[in-house]
């Protein structure tokens, strides 16, 4: 891949017709959680999301990507509806992080994966029937192949949108990125 300033690029374009496209929702920049300590975001992006996306075979890009030109909205509910996975880490409780989920979550059946990081005294909600991968700020590596690994299950493809699996007759809308545009 190559590094722009050392740090890797928000997008990776689709470099093979059958290549699946990920988007990644994730707080931005430094964050402090509720017991004080710092989480860097841009390095967990640019040292597991970004390298475990593009190990496991997608082309991706970063949907809190504070570059988006034009109307970000639009863009990011695009990135979300033509996404065929999106990896989400909800490490801290980020209001956008969370809505953008649920927007996610309400446009599509599957393949969302839900990543967070170890924090001792955090909490969440509850992510049993979600793909879940913690993560360790200390150990990216290891973090990254068990994320890898994940990722590259998801050939299945399984329904697990919450609202599609609480309201079975819903049905996907029928729109792709192409059919958005005007």
């Amino acid at each position: 891949m190559v590094e722009v300033s050392g740090r890797r690029p928000y997008y990776i374009p689709r470099m093979r017709e059958n290549m699946l496209q990920a988007c990644v929702l994730r707080p931005v920049g430094t964050k402090r959680t509720a017991n004080g300590e710092e989480i860097d975001f841009e390095r967990i992006y640019n040292e597991l999301f970004a390298p475990a996306l593009q190990n496991a075979g997608f082309s991706f890009i970063d949907g809190m990507n504070p570059f988006l030109w034009g109307n970000v909205r639009r863009n990011i509910f695009e990135d979300l509806l033509g996404a065929d996975i999106v990896l989400c880490d909800v490490s801290l409780h980020e209001a956008n992080v969370f809505y953008l989920l649920g927007v996610r979550q309400a446009l599509r059946p599957r393949a969302t994966v839900l990543a967070r990081q170890n924090i001792s005294g955090l909490s969440n909600f509850d992510f049993d029937t979600h793909r879940c991968v913690t993560y360790h700020a200390g150990k990216l590596s290891a973090s990254r192949v068990q994320l890898e690994a994940v990722l590259k299950e998801l050939q299945d493809m399984r329904t697990d949108s919450p609202v599609f699996r609480m309201l079975p007759n819903l049905t996907e809308a029928n729109l792709t990125r192409s059919t958005l545009r005007y």
